[in-house]
């Protein structure tokens, strides 16, 4: 009996652990989060939690799904209600991002990137076309071309992050990653004293060691 209960039990524990393992990333991050749905016109309302319900989309559709609101961000324009039942239309490239169920979803560029985890500087998973990340971000108001070409004419890609101190978005690259660490002089001095080699081994390393010690205050 002694035996059959024991592998009970370890089965219901790896059943647990793999269930966890398969939870989508918005689920996990609920707990312990205030943040509140709706759409970030601007950093200062993510700062501030004050998002602009989802609700406010004119368009048909269920604004509680996140298919819905992803289909909206993935159209070039979004048309809101304002507070005087106005409605306004806002290029969905001019949004800072927005938030569901407690996951960011951030813009970059036009495209909506989702935040796994909210730390003060906060890694995007994807990489990105470097081409497109400098015409579309860095250099914005010299951008040239459609979208579509832009995107794809490169196979180079980057590794981005945002920082959300600021709402900036910038390379992970150890020359950029050294300016975002600036406010920490132990850290940054000893990433910098590395060479180049290891700085660009070690940058997620030092970029969690900053974290750590730099935690995320909105």
């Amino acid at each position: 009996m002694k035996r059959i209960a024991f592998y009970i039990t370890l089965t219901l524990v790896l059943t647990l652990k793999i269930v966890g393992q398969n939870l989508p990333v918005e689920v996990i991050s609920t707990a312990n989060c205030s943040l509140k749905d709706g759409i970030y016109l601007t950093f200062e309302m993510f700062k501030k939690n004050e998002p602009l319900p989802f609700s406010n989309i004119a368009t048909e559709g269920n604004p509680n799904s996140l298919n819905f609101i992803l289909d909206a961000m993935s159209s070039r324009s979004i048309f809101l209600f304002s507070s005087n039942v106005a409605v306004n239309e806002l290029p969905t490239s001019s949004l800072w991002g927005f938030c569901k169920d407690c996951s960011i979803y951030v813009n970059v560029g036009g495209l909506f990137f989702l935040l796994p985890h909210r730390e003060t500087l906060s890694r995007i998973p994807e990489k990105i076309p470097e081409k497109w990340f400098n015409d579309k971000v860095e250099n914005s108001n010299n951008a040239s071309g459609s979208e579509e070409d832009e995107y794809y004419q490169t196979f180079e890609e980057v590794e981005l992050i945002v920082d959300l101190r600021t709402g900036i978005t910038s390379r992970f690259v150890p020359e950029d990653l050294i300016l975002l660490m600036a406010s920490d002089d132990s850290i940054c001095t000893d990433y910098q004293k590395l060479s180049k080699r290891k700085q660009k081994k070690r940058k997620l390393r030092y970029l969690n060691r900053f974290n750590q010690r730099n935690p995320l205050n909105l």
